[in-house]
C-alpha cells in the first residue's frame, strides 16, 4: 500500500488559475464571451450617444482591468482593444510588464505624491490630477524625460465629501494654475458621482462637469483647449454619454462571465461603486 500524500499546509494559499493561454478552449470561450460584452457595450454607447445632441462625436471605452482574469491583456489585444485603466500604480507596474505592447495604459485612481515617479513610467494618460502638490511633483519628473503627459483634471462635481477632486467653484483658476507647468498637458475633466447616484441621478454631477468644460474652453483657458471628458462607469454611462463623455471606464461589465471568478451577481448590477 502505498503511503498517503502529506497534506498542503494551512497556510499555503490556493494555486493560481491559469491564465487563458494555457488552455485553448478557456481562451475561445474567453475571447468570444468579452467579444460580446464589448459589442453589447458599444451598442449602448452608440444607443445613447444618438439619443443626445449633448453627446460627444465619439467616446473611448476604457476597460478597468483592475478585477480582471488573468490573461485580459492578450484577449483584448487579439479582439483589437486597446485602451486600458488601472486604479493602482503598482498593480499597474507589475501588470505591464507582461502585457503585450500597443496597448494605452490609463491611470484612473488617486495618486499620492510619493508614486509619481511610477506613475509617469507606467501610464500613458492619466485622469485624477486633484491638486497643486500632485502637479509640482510630476512636473520635475516628466521634464527630466521630455515628454508632456496628457490629464484630465479631478473635478469634485458632486460635492461628496468622501471623494477627491477640485471643488467646482475653484476649476477654472486651478487649470489656471496649471499653465506653469508645461510638462502638464490638461486635455479634460473626470469626476465620479456620489456611490448612491445610480444610472439618471448621477446626471446632474455629469451636467455640471460639462458646463465647467463648456465654460472653460468658451474662455479660451489652458495651452490646448480641455475639451474632453471622463464620466461614467458600468452603472451609469449610458447617462455620462448622453452628457457629452467622451472616456467611460468601465470594469464589471467588460469583464462579466469571461471567467468564472469575473461574474457579475445581480446585487452588484446597475451600481456605480466601482467601474
Amino acid at each position: 500500500m502505498e503511503p498517503r500524500a502529506a497534506p498542503r499546509p494551512a497556510s499555503l494559499p490556493p494555486p493560481s488559475p491559469p491564465p487563458f493561454g494555457d488552455s485553448p478552449t478557456a481562451s475561445l470561450r474567453g475571447r468570444e464571451r468579452l467579444r460580446a460584452n464589448l459589442t453589447a457595450l458599444y451598442g449602448r454607447i452608440e444607443a445613447a450617444r444618438a439619443s443626445s445632441a449633448r453627446s460627444a462625436r465619439s467616446v473611448t471605452l476604457i476597460a478597468v482591468t483592475k478585477a480582471a482574469p488573468p490573461g485580459c491583456f492578450d484577449l483584448l489585444r487579439d479582439i483589437g482593444e486597446k485602451d486600458v485603466g488601472e486604479n493602482r500604480v503598482q498593480d499597474a507596474v507589475s501588470k505591464r510588464e507582461s502585457a503585450p505592447l500597443g496597448l494605452t495604459w490609463h491611470g484612473i485612481g488617486h495618486l499620492q505624491t510619493n508614486k509619481a515617479k511610477k506613475a509617469v513610467g507606467v501610464f500613458d494618460v492619466f485622469h485624477a490630477l486633484d491638486s497643486l502638490h500632485l502637479a509640482a511633483a510630476l512636473e520635475p519628473l516628466l521634464a527630466g524625460t521630455g515628454r508632456t503627459w496628457p490629464v484630465f483634471a479631478e473635478i469634485n462635481a458632486a460635492h461628496d465629501p468622501k471623494k477627491a477632486g477640485i471643488p467646482p467653484e475653484t476649476a477654472l483658476a486651478f487649470l489656471e494654475s496649471l499653465a506653469r507647468f508645461p510638462h502638464l498637458e490638461v486635455v479634460g475633466w473626470m469626476a465620479m458621482p456620489k456611490e448612491a447616484d445610480v444610472g439618471d441621478a448621477a446626471r446632474p454631477c455629469f451636467q455640471a462637469l460639462a458646463a465647467l468644460r463648456d465654460e472653460a474652453v468658451r474662455k479660451g483657458l489652458g495651452r490646448v483647449p480641455p475639451t474632453l471628458l471622463s464620466m461614467g462607469m458600468s452603472g451609469d454611462f449610458e447617462t455620462a454619454v448622453a452628457e457629452g463623455s467622451t472616456h467611460v471606464r468601465i470594469g464589471r461589465a467588460v469583464w462579466d462571465g469571461v471567467a468564472p471568478d469575473s461574474a457579475v451577481g445581480d446585487a452588484a448590477r446597475g451600481r456605480n461603486v466601482s467601474p
